[in-house]
């Protein structure tokens, strides 16, 4: 899971400082409204990762209990928690907006511009918090994080870097064309989470999960619980092993 979390972030990375290269084609106004847009990504994360390991920690605590029905709850519940955190993000965003990009420019154009790109950089900040809930939040806990860093490595480099290189290069959207780009990878990102989601045979996962505990505990005794009694703690540490 650290391994997957590493390459993740780094194709990531990546991906930005393509974005912030190719925004040179543009000039000077259009390299400053990228790395501007990208301050919100820093913000946003703190949100975004939060409601992620809270996600796991339900999902992770349900799949403990081996219960399927909790399991289902956990997921819609932490749904709802992430369009609602997301909603009361975004109100703060576009009301705080001009203070905020004023703090980092003083250039009229470079404001100007980056106002009229915000929209999309909501969106584009939306679906990083969906595709952070599904991937850390659902399917690590699943142990699926190989498949979740491998995702995001070919969405990286045949949907996201081609679609920029094309707009950057046949285009004159500028910062528009690049912001487009990571909205297609992160749609392709999230249809291939929601879809892996959707057919995940829950209650083959909970007997997985109960085979892990019954092999990592032979032989140890009584295993200490935590002292919650109920297990879903102790049996929580296992699944990250």
């Amino acid at each position: 899971a650290v391994v997957s979390t590493q390459s993740t972030g780094t194709f990531a990375y990546l991906s930005y400082c393509i974005a912030v290269y190719l925004s040179e084609i543009g000039g000077r106004v259009e390299v400053e409204v990228v790395t501007i847009s990208f301050q919100y990504e820093n913000i946003s994360w703190a949100g975004s990762v939060a409601i992620a390991y809270a996600s796991a920690i339900h999902v992770g605590n349900a799949l403990g209990e081996k219960s399927v029905q909790k399991i289902r709850y956990s997921v819609a519940l932490n749904t709802f928690n992430l369009v609602l955190e997301r909603f009361f993000f975004l109100i703060v965003m576009f009301a705080t907006r001009y203070p905020f990009i004023k703090m980092l420019t003083s250039d009229q154009d470079v404001i100007d511009r980056t106002l009229n790109v915000g929209y999309i950089y909501a969106a584009i900040l939306t679906m990083t918090s969906a595709q952070e809930c599904l991937g850390r939040g659902v399917l690590f806990v699943f142990g699926k994080a190989g498949f979740v860093s491998r995702v995001v490595m070919i969405c990286t480099c045949t949907v996201g870097v081609p679609i920029m290189v094309i707009l950057a290069l046949t285009t004159p959207l500028g910062a528009t064309g690049l912001f487009l780009g990571i909205m297609a990878e992160k749609a392709v990102e999230i249809m291939v989470y929601v879809f892996t989601v959707r057919r995940l045979d829950l209650q083959e996962e909970v007997e997985k999960c109960s085979d892990r505990l019954d092999r990592e505990t032979k032989g140890h005794g009584k295993v200490e619980r935590n002292g919650t009694g109920n297990g879903t703690v102790g049996e929580t540490q296992y699944l990250f092993k």
